[in-house]
């Protein structure tokens, strides 16, 4: 029994001490404020001279730290240009050898630029962000850090996300919201640029990070660089990386330097293409092609027959951009009714309103063709040339990168602009399609599905657009229904024979198109088009709200002074639990329901009702405070407000109940004015 018994009491002990374990673990991963100090004390400790920046006024939220180095090399009045490095502090717990490291590095470098290490709070909010304001009223680290900064154009920022890796190695990220990272920032950085993202950045179609956002909207220099924290080989390979730029670190402020309209090749190493060389090859290509249309197949005898053919149908490049543009609006709806809009269904979309397209440019072809015009294939090969020179202009104005794609649709389409046999029709076509692919790949790989689903739902001009990338392959299959004389001269070739032509041509170029498509995905990415290789580049948020579980001994409690006609009110939340998350807003008849507090806030003006309020004569309006997620259990705070208007305070509460689950609690309280109690 003795022997049992000790074994029953070494068990309990282990049960116990793994039980407290546990308890600590989800207590460290709440209690934010206590990994602020954890590293603050940390970096004291170690030598350097650690900054608070508080994400509020008030000392129960975690708070950013700063290491600030080269501070004190800059005079008074002389403009200091700052580059910063920028890490979540859970990032930074997984990797204290390195930032300590790196922090030393920057501590000794003679760099001729102000230099700052940043250990963000709160960089992973709980939920999804978005653009309602109940997720903006709680400011994150890089929002505060941000803030603080005067002179954005005269910083860069590389921000190191450790949280999670796409493509199973350290990945720049050099855009965000449309805008790209300049060109004299993204050559600084030691490490591969992968030119894959180029495009889905260019054209605001890549998933975008929340937190890059607003750095770029600033005007500051920003680049990201995404990696595998728990991956001791990625961790090293980025700070050291880090090491490298601080120590020859310079803002390079011109002309060329700050252009984002570089293109970039990944041979042996990255190729850059700045934005002069760019518009000079633009030009170049423009007075080629323009010398081409306009001369040079017009010559002599031969040109003025060319030009007579060319001229009886030059009409069908309105009429077919007209048509195209109100048929694909049309697919759309029809799209909208057979399959549901889910990113999930983009490509079914794009096949429905493409193939309205087709039947729809069809129409007037058949007119010629029942009309039994005498047109050359000429014509509609020089029809054909002047639509892809057309495109050039068109998306080369979008965007400059595009315009090797139809740069290179020219040159295949000029020197096969003769062709009339059928075969060689068919293998034009699919010729035609191969500029396309490593960009269609690219956007099914890289691009945001919901981006592209919103592209997908494009409006008239977006529509009128694709309706232009339509054209050349349009007159194509024009081309193809001469060969096949559908509804023509040929009277010994059934109906029956002419559309069982027709749609074995058609099935067999889908097919073709389809099996191009997964031999090139499977050659560049080694995946089928549109599947994902790894979890997306941006974390997903954690917690998902559950239905409501109210935690014993919860005490939330609103207590008021008066004081010179004003009244001074306090919020006591008191919680068994972790909090993740709580709201608080204030709702009165005043067009001002708080006058001040040490909690930043919002007020808006309110449209309806609310609550008690009701029978207020005026509108109301309501104060939004501006608090930090991942709060103390026990927290507080006080505003003032004017005595003699009622309140209503409505306080939501996101309790942690599992990993990664919270339950929400709603709590309201009514203030009567206190000139009515009196």
């Amino acid at each position: 029994m003795d022997n049992i018994g000790r074994f029953l009491v070494i068990v309990l002990l282990i049960f116990l001490s793994t039980g407290i374990f546990f308890a600590q673990s989800s207590e460290e991963r709440v209690e934010h404020r206590e990994l602020s100090n954890q590293l603050y004390d940390f970096f004291v400790q170690e030598g350097f001279q650690p900054q608070r920046q508080l994400l509020t006024n008030s000392n129960q939220f975690p708070y950013t730290i700063l290491l600030d180095f080269n501070q004190k090399r800059f005079t008074e009045d002389q403009e200091i240009q700052r580059f910063i490095i920028a890490i979540s502090q859970e990032t930074a717990q997984e990797s204290l050898d390195e930032i300590v490291a790196l922090a030393n590095k920057m501590k000794s470098t003679n760099a001729e630029v102000r230099l700052t290490l940043a250990l963000l709070a709160n960089e992973n909010p709980p939920f999804t962000p978005s653009d309602s304001p109940e997720n903006q009223w709680h400011p994150t680290g890089s929002q505060i850090l941000l803030e603080n900064i005067s002179n954005p154009e005269a910083c860069a920022l590389v921000m190191l996300d450790g949280s999670s890796q796409q493509f199973g190695q350290e990945t720049v990220v050099f855009g965000a919201d449309g805008i790209l990272t300049p060109l004299w920032l993204i050559q600084q950085v030691p490490l591969p640029v992968s030119h894959n993202f180029l495009i889905t950045y260019r054209l605001n179609l890549a998933e975008d990070n929340p937190a890059l956002i607003p750095f770029f909207r600033s005007g500051m220099a920003t680049v990201a660089i995404s990696f595998n924290g728990n991956q001791q080989e990625q961790r090293q390979k980025v700070f050291a990386a880090m090491e490298t730029m601080t120590e020859n670190f310079s803002i390079t402020k011109s002309i060329s330097a700050d252009s984002q309209n570089y293109i970039v090749f990944h041979f042996v190493e990255n190729i850059w293409i700045g934005e002069q060389i760019s518009i000079l090859v633009y030009l170049l290509i423009t007075i080629l092609v323009l010398a081409i249309i306009s001369g040079f197949s017009f010559l002599g005898k031969k040109g003025a027959i060319h030009r007579q053919s060319f001229f009886k149908i030059w009409y069908l490049i309105p009429i077919t951009i007209l048509l195209s543009t109100f048929f694909l609006y049309l697919g759309q709806l029809v799209a909208g009714r057979v399959v549901a809009i889910v990113p999930e269904n983009t490509v079914t979309i794009i096949g429905i309103k493409t193939l309205f397209s087709f039947v729809a440019v069809s129409l007037p072809f058949i007119f010629h063709l029942r009309l039994r015009l005498p047109i050359a294939q000429f014509a509609y090969g020089y029809l054909l040339t002047v639509v892809v020179a057309m495109n050039i202009f068109i998306f080369a104005s979008i965007d400059l990168v595009l315009i090797f794609i139809f740069v290179l649709e020219y040159i295949i389409i000029y020197f096969s602009r003769l062709a009339s046999k059928l075969i060689s029709l068919l293998i034009i076509s699919l010729i035609m399609l191969l500029p396309f692919i490593p960009y269609a790949l690219n956007l099914l790989e890289y691009a945001s599905q919901d981006k592209l689903l919103q592209l997908v739902q494009a409006g008239v001009l977006g529509n009128m657009l694709y309706a232009c990338m339509l054209i050349p392959f349009q007159v194509m299959w024009l081309r193809i229904m001469i060969r096949i004389d559908l509804f023509g001269s040929h009277r010994h070739h059934s109906s029956i024979k002419i559309m069982l032509s027709i749609l074995a041509i058609m099935g067999i170029m889908i097919v073709s198109v389809i099996t191009t498509l997964m031999f090139g995905s499977f050659i560049l990415y080694r995946t089928v088009p549109g599947k994902k290789t790894a979890e997306n580049t941006i974390q997903p948020y954690q917690y998902e709200i559950v239905e409501a579980q109210v935690p014993e001994k919860l005490h939330v409690s609103v207590a008021r002074k008066s004081y010179l006609e004003l009244q001074s009110v306090e919020v006591q939340i008191d919680s068994p639990v972790p909090v993740v998350r709580y709201e608080v807003s204030v709702t009165s008849e005043n067009q001002i329901p708080v006058y001040d507090s040490p909690i930043s806030f919002v007020t808006v003006q309110n449209t309806a009702p609310v609550g008690n309020l009701s029978e207020a004569n005026g509108s109301t309006a309501t104060s939004h405070f501006l608090i930090p997620d991942f709060p103390t259990k026990s927290t507080s705070f006080e505003y003032t407000a004017d005595e003699d208007k009622s309140q209503n305070i409505k306080v939501l509460l996101y309790f942690q109940v599992a990993p990664q689950q919270v339950s929400l609690v709603e709590r309201n309280f009514f203030l009567p004015a206190l000139e009515g109690i009196r």
